[in-house]
């Protein structure tokens, strides 16, 4: 082979092998380089690991938010960062920003939501899924308060202003031994004292029933709270005076259950009794409710309330990113939300109020302007 020929060999074999070299630099690149940019805004949702005890806690809460933001997804683009109960919140938070997100929807732990609402200030808005105790939070801080003890003063006020014309005696708060139970009539009792009122707790259990008439005879209370669930709640309420206003949480709504007979047997042994209620758990009829209703049936109460909270803090985040001061969530899965971030940086949830008819009729429901008069207690 001649000389000119092998060097035209070589340099087509060299060229081959330079074009072959960069195109696996290129597809090297291609690997490791982030996506191209969808257009579409990031928003992060913080979330424990799989294999925790919170992850099946939270899971409705995870699934009311990505259910929520499926009706959104051709402007936006959810991704979950996860959190341990021991991690570290901010550098979360710090990566989510780096990474692009402009909102953050979590975290849902206490202890997190306090070390975020503490700082100095955030990296990007967030809106965090509990309340918190620090009394000062960040200018892009936002909360959704899910606490009973929130209800509880919503429930209170209440009482208090529909027994305000006979306003003698103090009022009687019966629970059960149940832990949680404990909670929320130790909450009753606090709001009460926060109003200038008084509340005495009395515990019954199933036995004691037919001692509680006896009990009660003689003693003039202003009005009673059921700490308990609706089942323990209608075996009790026909052995209190008749005349005596009562009242209950959510949590001893009887409308909390899909089983139609069972809120009906319940509702019969608790009529009049005054009471709060979430769009999610007793299924008024509104538009927001009928969008998720097939999902929403499948779930027990507690899990229908956690996927409504997650839906409407996708319609805070929505807002939060517009950065408005002032939102309002007339048609909130979770109740009516109202934030106003010149007042607070938590997100009020108002519960509808309602009076326990033996025939669920949302025409019976109660204007609470009324008087306890008007209002047939």
């Amino acid at each position: 082979m001649s000389s000119t020929l092998l060097n035209k060999v070589c340099f087509v074999t060299l060229s081959l092998l330079s074009l072959m070299g960069q195109n696996l630099v290129n597809a090297q690149e291609a690997a490791v380089s982030p996506s191209e940019p969808t257009g579409k805004i990031k928003v992060g949702l913080m979330v424990p690991p799989q294999n925790s005890s919170l992850a099946a806690a939270t899971a409705p809460l995870i699934n009311g938010v990505e259910a929520a933001f499926k009706e959104d997804e051709d402007r936006y683009e959810l991704v979950k960062y996860e959190i341990s109960e021991s991690g570290n919140v901010l550098e979360v938070l710090n990566h989510a920003a780096d990474t692009k997100a402009m909102l953050m929807i979590g975290p849902v732990l206490k202890t997190s939501v306090d070390k975020i609402a503490s700082l100095p200030y955030l990296p990007l808005p967030v809106v965090a899924i509990n309340k918190t105790d620090s009394a000062v939070q960040p200018e892009l801080f936002m909360s959704i308060d899910v606490a009973i003890e929130s209800e509880v003063e919503q429930l209170v006020k209440v009482a208090l202003e529909n027994t305000a014309k006979n306003p003698i005696g103090d009022f009687v708060v019966l629970a059960t031994p149940n832990s949680y139970d404990e909670r929320v009539a130790r909450a009753i009792v606090q709001e009460l004292s926060k109003n200038g009122s008084v509340g005495e707790i009395r515990h019954v259990s199933t036995e004691q029933i037919s001692y509680l008439r006896t009990e009660m005879r003689g003693k003039s209370f202003r009005g009673a709270f059921f700490a308990m669930n609706p089942q323990q709640a209608s075996l009790i309420r026909p052995y209190l005076p008749p005349e005596l206003p009562v009242f209950g949480t959510s949590y001893t709504n009887p409308y909390r259950t899909n089983d139609v007979m069972t809120s009906q047997t319940q509702a019969n042994d608790l009529t009049g009794m005054v009471t709060l209620e979430i769009p999610a758990i007793t299924q008024l009829s509104h538009q927001n409710y009928l969008k998720y209703r097939p999902i929403l049936l499948k779930l027990n109460s507690d899990d229908r309330h956690l996927f409504a909270v997650g839906v409407d803090a996708w319609a805070l985040g929505k807002s939060w990113l517009e950065w408005h001061d002032q939102i309002d969530l007339e048609d909130g899965l979770s109740g009516k939300i109202h934030f106003d971030k010149k007042t607070s940086s938590s997100a009020k949830r108002t519960l509808d109020k309602t009076v326990v008819t033996p025939k669920r009729d949302l025409a019976d429901d109660v204007a609470f302007e009324e008087s306890a008069e008007e209002a047939g207690l």
